[in-house]
């Protein structure tokens, strides 16, 4: 368990106050709990890993004498002298309305869920290093307080509570929409005691009133705090190659005009751009939507540009970096952070701008001085490429960089040495990082799938980096010309709205077993059964109700009632439709035809003559048999043939003495078997059909395709037959059609078809109403508990495993070491820790062979030639080949239950794992290495974590335990130590 004192959290935002306020109450119970989210691995250190300051200054000092004052006021008096403004008063600046709301409802005894932008964040502890435990206040992941809240619900998973808490503060709550993490999120609310207070504090977010009702449903009584006003307001600009202009109106709701295509097409040919009329404005007012990405609205008269002409514009509008920078810094709006979403496109531009001068002599001396004591402190953390840069104002901060360099960074940048930062995304979260101009490179970042664009939430919170409070009056965002996006799609991704939160809640062998374990193994003897109860489980039905509660279940609970409320609506509206078609049936129009004169055809006469009985006389039609093309046979009459071609293979013989053709094609035909295909029967007579032969075929290649024959090929003399009757059917269209125009010129029949037509139209409003109606009722059908489906698929696997038996909730050893472990798979991971093959490696080799189980997304960097990673022992490569076919088994298990959680085993990085645990310097690791450093630290992070865990895993040999306390104690040091600085 990660835990940290409250003094070393910065107290100037939102969450400050609220964690302040529960400081103050901390004198009346023994803890508070801080969550965050769990730090992703490109996070590593950033906010884990503080260098300290050396000094703290009399402002700080005299901020945290008035909370000890405030807190011996509350020991002698009582928690009731205690209001928002006494808690108000600690700070030096007035605190915003939204977090007086929000105090006010924690004092009230609430939970609180506040959705407000702010303008930092809360630096974390990550890992597994514990710094004063017992502390008032404890900051810790979300995993690790996840895991103590699980003792409340499941089966003991680690060795210590959840005791005496009465406030958990869940920073960042919008990570509950991340795939990857927000499970966990989900499980804390749900599990959590109801006497505990929730304070939630979340970004904006488009539905913070569900995530409020939620909480409020299966927690207790929470009030909802929300604002969209920034304590420092954005601005956002548009750069390009020559100039950086306002990105919007002076209204704020539409795209500037400068900025449209055809604007600029005009400004580079030289021509004048128009000034904006009345008429214009007029037409404008027109349109429903709040901005125009139109051009054509610029110029009158102007052709529409091709695609090749916006591609030319966008290209030459395309600024460099240096471009960017300097408009930056002639208008006064640095320190800037510029989000780029490649490492290599951060130390590019690093390496692009280090001879541009931003700092002065005074400044520069100051970096000097702070690398110099960082060189000594950490000789090993230094990246010398940066350094360059770095001693004129520009840095890199990605997950490529060792952590402590990262935090460096970071100081520089809070003290003003740095003045532009180029970052990935992840610095956007959960870094106190602020600046006064956020720049993002581009709309679109590369995926494993392609290129994809940036979501608006992952914009906004890549903006929200922008306006430091107390220290800039507006904070800037500018976005950049590329060669594919432009003004008109940064208008288009801003304006698209915010993303509401989703539930990612999903089952994992940890959650379930959890959930489910009642009593465990512990031996056999001849007086029992093996077997002594400690707890009683729970059954499937009692954890379904649990994980019903989901965040994703309580949302789809509401859209299935409004599915349900639309479907009541849909049946009865088809029951009265269908009540009118009634109405209206055969029998009623009949009698109303027969009582109604005015159906009557009293103008309509038949010529009686020999043609017309001849239409009706029975004529015997003659067939003939033909071969296509596609090698089949046709059985036609001659009605059916509309013209003839001259074109065709000649009937005569091939060679002398052989057949003609027609007599070899009728001795083909009747070796078939006669197996005819009717296609169709119609006024022309049958059309049958049967498949060729091989012998056939190659007759059919002789067959004219119709597409390559020309109209001087077609014999236009039919048969008299043919010509009988075409003449006849004209003649009898003609007559049909005359008698339709007099029946439509009667008045009966004009009422009847109006009566035909509103029948007409009802019944398809009815189909169409039908087919709403199965849509949804299939929707209905599909919507199930979140995460429901996952968890019996899951205790379907570790019941089969003889993990634990679902039935009995009996927990087997194997059960108990995967539910106390932390990992993705824990089910695998518990399977390898357990397995004997272990028990005989050193503790170098076993290191190794962790490092393969928690290898996934570690990468080498395909742009670095001439480079290497070390080599696992031949001892590590056998164990692991040994432990690939209990992997196979256990996928081969898991996809037969429709399990797909991955079960990680990679040799690649185990070699570079092994020497470090074989006591190899950093920069020997380092040299021409294919890895970032930042990667290396990471998986070796993950290595010390998993080891770390091993000796307080149940039923785990103490020869392992030994083994893998002695490799972590190894691995962990500088400059990946988790507690360097």
């Amino acid at each position: 368990m990660n835990t940290l004192s409250i003094p070393s959290l910065p107290h100037y935002s939102s969450l400050s106050i609220l964690t302040s306020s529960t400081l103050y109450r901390t004198s009346l119970f023994p803890q508070t709990f801080i969550s965050s989210q769990t730090l992703g691995d490109d996070e590593i250190g950033g906010a884990s890993i503080a260098v300290e300051t050396e000094v703290l200054t009399r402002h700080e000092e005299f901020k945290w004498q008035r909370v000890e004052r405030l807190c011996n006021e509350v020991k002698l008096f009582g928690e009731d002298i205690i209001d928002v403004d006494e808690l108000a008063s600690i700070h030096d600046f007035r605190i915003d309305k939204f977090q007086r709301l929000a105090i006010q409802a924690f004092l009230r005894g609430s939970s609180v869920v506040v959705s407000a932008p702010t303008n930092s964040n809360v630096g974390l502890l990550t890992g597994d290093s514990a710094v004063n435990k017992d502390a008032q206040v404890l900051i810790m992941t979300t995993e690790i307080l996840r895991n103590m809240l699980y003792q409340s619900v499941g089966i003991i998973s680690s060795d210590s509570g959840l005791f005496h808490v009465d406030v958990i503060v869940l920073d960042e709550v919008h990570y509950l929409s991340d795939i990857s993490r927000g499970t966990v999120w989900e499980e804390i609310v749900i599990y959590c005691p109801k006497e505990v207070q929730l304070i939630c504090l979340s970004a904006t977010v488009a539905n913070p009133d569900e995530l409020a009702g939620w909480i409020g449903q299966i927690h207790g009584k929470t009030e909802l705090v929300t604002s969209s006003k920034r304590p420092v307001p954005l601005t956002w600009h548009f750069s390009m190659k020559t100039s950086l202009l306002p990105l919007l109106d002076e209204k704020g709701t539409r795209m500037n005009r400068k900025l449209s295509l055809n604007y600029l097409q005009l400004n580079a040919s030289g021509a004048k751009s128009y000034k904006d009329d009345g008429s214009r404005r007029r037409n404008s007012k027109g349109r429903g939507s709040d901005m125009s990405y139109d051009s054509s609205d610029i110029t009158s008269g102007q052709p529409p540009l091709s695609k090749n002409d916006i591609n030319n514009i966008r290209r030459s509008q395309v600024p460099q970096v240096i471009d960017t920078l300097y408009q930056l810094k002639a208008r006064d709006m640095l320190p800037a952070i510029w989000f780029i979403f490649s490492r290599k496109g951060c130390d590019a531009a690093v390496q692009y701008v280090e001879d541009c001068k931003l700092l002065d002599e005074c400044e520069m001396s100051e970096v000097e001085l702070a690398l110099k004591r960082f060189r000594i402190k950490y000789p090993d953390a230094v990246r010398e490429t940066a350094v360059k840069g770095l001693l004129q104002g520009v840095a890199a901060h990605h997950a490529g960089c060792l952590p402590l360099w990262k935090s460096f960074i970071e100081e520089l940048f809070q003290r003003g040495l740095v003045k532009v930062v180029f970052a990935t995304e992840t610095l956007a979260a959960g870094i106190n990082m602020p600046a006064r101009t956020a720049v993002i490179s581009s709309l679109s970042k590369r995926s494993d799938s392609g290129r994809i664009q940036l979501r608006p939430n992952e914009l906004l919170q890549m903006a929200g980096r922008a306006g430091r409070r107390g220290t800039d009056e507006r904070g800037h965002v500018v976005l950049i010309q590329t060669p594919n996006e432009g003004a008109e799609e940064c208008c288009k991704l801003l304006f698209a709205g915010i993303e509401p939160l989703v539930s990612q809640f999903t089952a994992s062998y940890g959650m379930v077993l959890n959930l489910l374990a009642g009593a465990k193994i512990i031996g056999r003897s001849n007086e029992s059964d093996g077997m002594k109860a400690i707890q009683e489980g729970r059954t499937l039905e009692e954890a379904r109700k649990l994980v019903e509660q989901s965040f994703g279940n309580y949302v789809g609970s509401n859209v299935m009632l409004a599915a349900k409320e639309e479907l009541t609506r849909i049946e009865k509206e088809i029951e009265m439709l269908t009540l009118e078609v009634d109405s209206l049936d055969g029998s009623k129009l009949k009698n109303m035809v027969s009582a109604d004169d005015s159906f009557a055809l009293n103008v309509v006469k038949t010529d009686s003559n020999v043609n017309d009985c001849q239409v009706n006389l029975d004529v015997e039609p003659s067939y003939y048999v033909a071969l296509g093309s596609d090698n089949t046979w046709y059985v036609f009459t001659e009605k059916w043939i509309k013209t003839i071609y001259r074109t065709g293979f000649p009937n005569v013989a091939l060679a002398q003495g052989d057949a003609l053709p027609r007599e070899i094609m009728r001795m083909l035909l009747d070796k078939e078997e006669m197996k005819w295909e009717k296609l169709t029967g119609s006024e022309l007579g049958c059309l049958w059909r049967m498949e060729g032969s091989l012998e056939t075929w190659s007759w059919s290649l002789n067959v004219p395709v119709l597409s390559s024959l020309s109209e001087s090929d077609e014999l236009l003399q039919m048969s008299e037959p043919y010509y009988d009757a075409v003449e006849r059917y004209k003649e009898q269209r003609n007559k049909v059609a005359r008698l339709k125009k007099k029946i439509a010129r009667s008045k009966g029949f004009k009422e009847y078809k109006k009566i035909i037509d509103m029948t007409k139209f009802t019944e398809e409003k009815i189909k169409r109403l039908k087919t709403r109606s199965k849509r949804l009722t299939n929707r209905i059908e599909q919507i199930e508990p979140s995460g429901w489906k996952e968890f019996v698929q899951i205790s379907n696997v570790i019941h089969e495993t003889r993990t634990l038996d679902i039935n009995t909730h009996v927990i087997f050893p194997l059960g108990e070491t995967a539910a106390a472990i932390r990992g993705e798979n824990e089910l695998w991971l518990a399977m390898v820790l357990r397995n004997k093959i272990l028990l005989n490696l050193k503790p170098a080799q076993l290191a190794a062979v962790c490092a393969s189980l928690v290898s996934e997304g570690i990468k080498v960097r395909p742009w670095k030639n001439n480079s290497y990673i070390y080599e696992p022992s031949t001892t590590v490569i056998n164990v692991i080949n040994f432990l690939d076919e209990q992997r196979n088994s256990l996928l081969q298990l898991q996809e037969k239950h429709g399990v797909n959680i991955s079960c990680c085993l990679d040799s690649q990085f185990s070699g570079m794992v092994e020497a470090w645990a074989s006591g190899l310097t950093w920069r020997e690791m380092m040299m021409d290495c294919a890895m970032d450093e930042g990667d290396l630290a990471r998986l070796l992070r993950r290595t010390i974590d998993i080891l770390a865990q091993i000796p307080k895993l149940p039923d785990i040999d103490t020869l392992l335990q030994s083994s893998a306390k002695a490799a972590s104690n190894v691995m962990d040091r500088p400059p990946i130590s988790e507690l360097a600085g």
